[in-house]
């Protein structure tokens, strides 16, 4: 009962207010309804620094240095594979970008 209920809800809310703009990060909508800063009187259910850090990835618990890298490597790949294997003859059938 509760799921379909919460499915009702989040697929009504209109999908521009999902978007991360304007300052707001992953999850605003979500983390503001457990945000208690404007009602005073109500315990916290998290820590601030809990609630609003940054989401992160399982395996990238480090930082976010790789994304840089991602987006380099199309480019460093084109040039090895030009400089590299296109004139080396290399086969599909070995493997290897297109037949010659």
């Amino acid at each position: 009962m509760y799921t379909t209920q919460f499915l009702e809800v989040s697929m009504n809310i209109d999908p521009a207010e999902k978007e991360i703009k304007n300052g707001r990060i992953e999850k605003y909508i979500l983390r503001k309804a457990f945000d208690t800063t404007d009602e005073p009187d109500i315990k916290p259910y998290l820590p601030a620094e809990i609630l609003w850090r940054q989401k992160e990835q399982f395996s990238d618990g480090v930082g976010y240095g790789w994304i840089d890298i991602l987006k380099v490597l199309p480019f460093i790949g084109t040039l090895f594979i030009m400089d590299t294997n296109m004139n080396t003859g290399y086969r599909r059938e070995d493997g290897y970008g297109r037949a010659t």
